[in-house]
């Protein structure tokens, strides 16, 4: 009976007077903490940090273009748009430009020669870069250096950095260059467009002035470039010179620069017609 007493009750007593000893399963070992270690159970593990990928992203601003309606700005506005930029083009006209708007193009109204009407096209989105192929059309105003002041003044109000403006072989260091029917002929486009060159250098701007020689509606050749030199001159395409206007757009080391287009193919007279 003694041992049956021995068996059950002391157990039992143990039990009640070590609760906690109670609950050790037998085979399972224990760690036992160290001296001043916390009692509390151990907090959960926080999930693995994953790193973030960096992702590229577009450049802030879009393109705001004058004269993309026609020639060169045209020409410009194809390439842009193949380059995936943002553009809206400015038109003295119609802004319901099928042709445009089928690229994906916003087209605005305004007025170069009245510059009250530039104020809420800057100040409708966050443009990076003005690009200026104005010319004057037959029967109208010349905006060749009136309507570059306007445009100019508006893009240094609304603070954008970047103004590319295509002007003409002729102008300031590059006048011998330009064929004497040239000289003759286009003497007031030369004195408009060299006042536009010099009040857009003036302006503080990061200016980039693209002179072409004579203008040819033939195939793009892809052989014309910007060159320093002012004495380069021969017949280029519209659509090469809007291309190179275009990739200007992204060429940082060609601000504060004046350059000509040259196209070592067609510096013939001939290359106007064949």
């Amino acid at each position: 009976m003694t041992g049956v007493i021995r068996a059950f009750v002391i157990p039992l007593l143990l039990a009640l007077a070590f609760p906690a000893a109670a609950q050790v399963k037998t085979g399972v070992t224990q760690d036992m903490g160290q001296p001043g270690d916390s009692t509390e159970p151990p907090k959960p593990k926080a999930a693995p940090i994953v790193a973030v990928q960096e992702l590229p992203l577009p450049r802030a601003g879009g393109v705001l273009v004058f004269g993309g309606t026609r020639g060169v700005g045209l020409e410009a506005v194809k390439t842009l748009v193949a380059m995936k930029e943002h553009v809206t083009v400015v038109t003295h006209g119609s802004p319901e430009n099928a042709e445009l708007k089928g690229m994906g193009v916003t087209v605005v109204s305004g007025n170069v020669l009245a510059a009250e009407t530039l104020k809420d096209i800057f100040s409708s989105a966050p443009f990076r870069v003005v690009i200026s192929t104005l010319g004057q059309r037959r029967g109208e105003p010349s905006p060749d250096y009136e309507g570059n002041k306007n445009v100019i003044d508006a893009a240094k109000k609304a603070g954008i950095p970047r103004y590319i403006m295509v002007s003409t072989i002729g102008v300031g260091d590059s006048e011998m260059a330009a064929p004497w029917l040239a000289r003759k002929f286009l003497k007031n486009v030369i004195i408009d467009k060299g006042k536009a060159e010099a009040y857009l250098k003036a302006s503080g701007l990061d200016y980039t002035i693209v002179r072409p020689g004579g203008l040819t509606d033939k195939p793009a050749s892809g052989q014309a470039k910007l060159v320093g030199d002012a004495k380069a001159f021969s017949y280029v395409s519209r659509a090469d010179v809007g291309k190179l206007v275009a990739e200007s757009v992204k060429n940082e080391d060609e601000t504060k620069k004046t350059f000509s287009v040259y196209d070592p193919t067609r510096t013939s007279i001939m290359s106007m017609f064949f």
